[in-house]
């Protein structure tokens, strides 16, 4: 079982060498030219992640350091996942919806590696986890993710400041607008992963410009989205509106009315 594993391995990165000259190029200017690797650090928070089914799971980025503490240019890390816990997470083979359950990254000057396909988040609920060896290295180095697809669904995203009441603007006004929200699950308990999106929705041609803006949700389950709005000058009389929700959530939905006044800003 364990040749068959070795030798899937290395059809597996032949592939990758195939498909991506520049890989290759890269895998043969390091060859045992590399220092020997004595950890592999994530960036902060993204170790063990949670999100939402088919969304987000944080980056797989991995930073190769010596004994000293130095960066290590050149080391190949093989990235395997080893359970995906039924959620169907997997890697993508670049140029293709192939999926693979393991792929291949080389450290740059920097120390940073990452996965040279791209990972797929797991649709269903469940626990997916990836297991990260460093090849050809004189002693055994390993780092393990996991990414959890939550089972929980969001469902009551509540106004707690910036949104209780109509506010009327003047046509060309710019305004600063905070909408501080809260995010329930199905059951009322805080939803602490992800984030949370507030945009402009005009649906009566104000010409109130264009915005998105996100941040995401603190242990509490809240998030503070702020808004530089350009208000539109189409339509004085009209209404328009700040839409905050959920992604993929549509019941999160909530809808702000902002009125513009028949008087001009200028």
């Amino acid at each position: 079982m364990e040749r068959y594993a070795e030798n899937r391995s290395e059809r597996r990165l032949g592939e990758m060498v195939e498909a991506d000259p520049a890989f290759l190029q890269a895998l043969e200017a390091v060859r045992g030219a590399t220092g020997t690797v004595a950890r592999l650090e994530a960036t902060s928070g993204a170790q063990h992640t949670i999100s939402d089914p088919g969304s987000g799971g944080g980056s797989l980025l991995l930073i190769a350091f010596d004994a000293d503490g130095e960066r290590v240019a050149g080391a190949i890390l093989h990235y395997v996942i080893e359970d995906d816990g039924g959620t169907g997470a997997s890697f993508i083979v670049a140029g293709s919806d192939t999926p693979v359950p393991d792929s291949y990254a080389i450290s740059g000057a920097d120390g940073v590696a990452l996965p040279g396909d791209q990972w797929r988040p797991g649709s269903r609920p469940g626990r997916a986890r990836v297991r990260v060896t460093v090849l050809e290295n004189d002693v055994p180095v390993f780092f393990e993710f996991t990414r959890e697809y939550s089972d929980r669904i969001p469902t009551y995203l509540t106004i707690l400041d910036g949104g209780d009441q109509v506010v009327t603007y003047r046509p060309g006004e710019r305004v600063d607008r905070s909408i501080h929200m809260r995010l329930r699950d199905e059951r009322g308990q805080p939803v602490s992963w992800g984030r949370l999106e507030t945009e402009i929705y005009d649906p009566n041609g104000t010409g109130t410009g264009r915005l998105v803006v996100m941040n995401t949700l603190d242990p509490a389950g809240e998030a503070t989205n702020r808004l530089d709005i350009v208000v539109g000058t189409d339509m004085p009389g009209k209404s328009f509106y700040l839409r905050a929700y959920r992604r993929n959530y549509p019941r999160t939905t909530v809808d702000i009315e902002c009125r513009i006044s028949g008087e001009s800003a200028s």
